[in-house]
């Protein structure tokens, strides 16, 4: 992809946290009534890294992994009383096998997964993510973007588990694939709802580009090629505009459209 873009409105979040980890086993633990953003940086060609977040902290956590031959990450997440976590997670490798579970172990425990796939040529990549409400007044919500094109592939599991007793709990999914030329896209959104106090919903949606919008816009004078393009930024910006360290931003829009211009 090639494109000129930049998101001039994107402000840059004070002092976040930038852990990379090189051990193929890791532990973060987040103490009482935190509010902090980490960046994490995985080095592993394999890692296994959990996280405990206490009560009424408030934690972003950031991982962008892109031009790896192969990364597999497995993420574990606990989420306390009246917490809340947001996990922003985007990936361009050759290869990505991402596995993550968040647990909402008390009551009020909050959780929101925003993940964007990108495939080209022959890469693959594969994703998990589960929220589990193990505690009544719990909320999760998981939203992912996935792109293929020439002959990649991406696939996403979407997992939403409540678990019996845990009432007046809330768990969505909003699965969104966009796929061209010869390349596999698969959107599997699941509910696993044993309690009848809750509210849940999920979605999937796998197609090509709108045709109709791409007309519209060449109608307007835009050519082809910039008005795919285009349509394909509005897709990803919502993703984009979540990564809260300017530099990072910038440099996830270059591996995404490649040299400005």
């Amino acid at each position: 992809m090639s494109m000129l873009t930049k998101h001039d409105s994107k402000k840059t979040v004070q002092n976040p946290i930038f852990i990379t980890i090189k051990d193929e086993n890791g532990n973060l633990n987040i103490s009482k009534n935190e509010t902090k953003n980490y960046v994490l940086n995985f080095k592993e060609h394999q890692t296994n890294y959990n996280i405990k977040i206490a009560e009424n902290s408030h934690i972003k956590l950031l991982i962008l992994s892109y031009g790896l031959n192969e990364a597999n990450i497995n993420l574990n997440i606990e989420v306390s009383r009246f917490a809340s976590v947001n996990l922003i997670a985007g990936f361009l490798n050759k290869k990505t096998n991402i596995n993550s579970k968040i647990y909402l172990n008390e009551e009020g425990a909050n959780a929101n997964v925003n993940s964007l796939l990108i495939s080209n040529e022959n890469d693959n990549q594969s994703a998990y993510y589960e929220i589990i409400n193990n505690a009544p007044h719990t909320n999760g919500n998981i939203d992912v973007i996935g792109i293929a094109s020439d002959k990649s592939r991406v696939k996403v599991d979407g997992i939403g588990q409540i678990n019996e007793g845990m009432h007046q709990s809330n768990n969505f999914q909003h699965l969104t694939g966009i796929i061209s030329d010869d390349a596999t896209i698969e959107m599997n959104p699941y509910l696993l709802i044993d309690e009848h106090d809750v509210i849940a919903g999920h979605g999937a949606t796998v197609g090509q580009i709108d045709e109709e919008v791409i007309y519209y816009m060449m109608s307007r004078g835009i050519p082809e090629e910039k008005a795919r393009l285009i349509y394909i930024e509005g897709l990803i910006a919502p993703f984009v505009n979540e990564i809260f360290d300017k530099d990072l931003c910038e440099s996830f829009n270059q591996q995404i459209w490649g040299e400005k211009e």
